[in-house]
């Protein structure tokens, strides 16, 4: 294994001769560091993004919860609807009913009547 460190040199001079392929060994250690830190970078947005992402889907998530709540009051309130609906024309039906028995049993007095004033005007 190869190492390289600067405090390890002795000399005065701020020359460093070192064999050409452990500089380039240096420089493509130094490269891959600046893409491992440009990718960390990356990574950190795409997380950041991510994160952004599922606070707008809650949110979302939670209006179309409160819509569905809304229309269920809704549905809930047109079936009550419906029922007075259904209460008053049965009602209506009975009184309906009550109001033909009455007006035949009316109509059936008033034609005895005429019948009974008919022949008490005809034999007299």
């Amino acid at each position: 294994m190869t190492a390289f460190s600067q405090t390890d040199t002795q000399s005065n001079d701020s020359t460093l001769h070192i064999p050409v392929h452990i500089a380039r060994q240096i420089v493509a250690d130094l490269m891959m560091y600046d893409g491992c830190k440009e990718e960390l970078e990356n990574t950190l947005q795409l997380v950041a993004l991510a994160n952004q992402r599922n606070q707008n889907q809650s949110l979302l998530f939670t209006e179309k919860e409160k819509q569905y709540i809304m229309c269920r009051n809704q549905v809930g309130a047109l079936e009550q609807k419906v029922d007075l609906y259904i209460t008053a024309n049965n009602k209506l039906v009975a009184k309906n009913t009550k109001l033909k028995k009455t007006n035949l049993i009316l109509g059936g007095a008033t034609g005895v009547s005429v019948l009974l004033v008919a022949v008490l005007i005809l034999t007299r």
